[in-house]
């Protein structure tokens, strides 16, 4: 195929086999994101692209090796800056990358008929049943899988700097609702990521559950006492919980922390790295008890409790097990995507749009994430 009508200008951001966790071709595992921080540069003639960089992106396409597009969406705004000599532009794409060859993908600018910005649901794959960014400043926390599960906040949940551009400050009394979720997972398997920071010691911090009663719901938490996360569920009434992670989830640091169900089986991983294995009995393994969920807290008997004590970033849930390699990839392209890509110099296609003199893109992906 050619480049994209009218383009002017071509980078080439690589994701070099090297870093890529599995052999042969595939979607990244959450089907979500490839972030491209290019570090624009641009003045030509009388126009400021510094001051039109927001709407120019209506000319942005972005394409496989083989020009082909494939989806996007602009990453939040803690990820975007207009300030002259530190432009800066992420944005999420959905992609198949190799582990046995380079993976190129190219960006190009001054497009006169790009396929344009994706709504989310194209950069998200079908298992994956929440995606929360969490990057808002006000109103709903947005959900971008089709399953549109997005939270209400119910107290003082407040926007936050946090390890992907924004995330959300909880605290006692706050947390964030979905009244009537869909396509919450029911049976064996699931997986839930999430970026926490802890500052206080609370009983039981929950970082995303459901349900509301005794007759079932399932979520993702730390203890305490111990610090240690735990994958806990509710059958018929009692508690059918899998013993905590042997690893800890420190105070004041912003960590990755992962529950992977396969069967009975939950694996457990902090900082990308596997924190032990436990067994759930019962049947179902996994029941969602009703269609409410949360961020933040746990919902029971009508009454919100055990609230997360400080902030939370990417939360991810996905009706699949992802493999260690999977959560491990994750951990380490959004904790630190510049090792993650390579990119040679501009080339200037011709045309007269603004250029991009300085870039420098690096891709991270991850099965979700701003």
């Amino acid at each position: 195929m050619a480049a994209p009508a009218g383009a002017t200008h071509l980078v080439r951001p690589t994701v070099q086999a090297a870093q890529v966790a599995w052999s042969g071709s595939q979607e990244w595992p959450l089907d979500l994101l490839c972030i491209c921080d290019m570090d624009l540069s641009i003045n030509t003639g009388a126009q400021s692209f510094v001051a039109g960089l927001e709407s120019d992106l209506s000319d942005l396409e972005l394409t496989d090796a083989a020009d082909s597009p494939i989806p996007w969406r602009r990453a939040e705004a803690g990820l975007f800056s207009q300030v002259a000599g530190s432009e800066k532009l992420w944005v999420r794409v959905r992609a198949a990358l190799s582990g046995d060859a380079n993976t190129e993908f190219r960006a190009y600018r001054g497009c006169s008929a790009p396929t344009g910005e994706d709504d989310g649901t194209g950069i998200v794959g079908a298992t994956a049943v929440s995606a929360y960014p969490l990057q808002e400043a006000s109103g709903n926390l947005l959900d971008l899988t089709a399953h549109n599960n997005d939270a209400a906040r119910v107290g003082s949940v407040s926007q936050v700097t946090a390890k992907v551009g924004y995330g959300q400050s909880f605290g006692s009394g706050n947390y964030a609702n979905v009244a009537a979720s869909t396509g919450l997972p029911d049976g064996t398997a699931v997986t839930i990521v999430a970026w926490v920071k802890r500052a206080t010691l609370l009983t039981w911090e929950h970082i995303w559950a459901t349900g509301t009663d005794s007759n079932g719901g399932y979520g993702l938490r730390v203890h305490r006492d111990s610090s240690r996360i735990q994958l806990f569920a509710r059958v018929g009434g009692s508690y059918n919980d899998a013993q905590f992670s042997t690893g800890r989830v420190p105070l004041a640091t912003w960590t990755h922390v992962a529950a992977a169900v396969s069967g009975s089986t939950v694996y457990y991983y902090i900082s990308g790295s596997p924190a032990g294995s436990q067994v759930l009995t019962g049947a179902p393994i996994l029941s969602p008890g009703n269609t409410q969920s949360t961020l933040g807290a746990l919902v029971f008997g009508g009454s919100p409790g055990t609230y997360w004590g400080d902030a939370l970033d990417e939360i991810l849930v996905v009706g699949e097990t992802w493999s260690a390699a999977e959560v491990a990839a994750h951990y380490n392209m959004t904790s630190a995507p510049a090792a993650w890509c390579v990119c040679g110099a501009e080339e200037a296609l011709g045309g007269v749009v603004p250029m991009i003199r300085s870039s420098r893109p690096r891709v991270a992906t991850g099965r979700l994430i701003g």
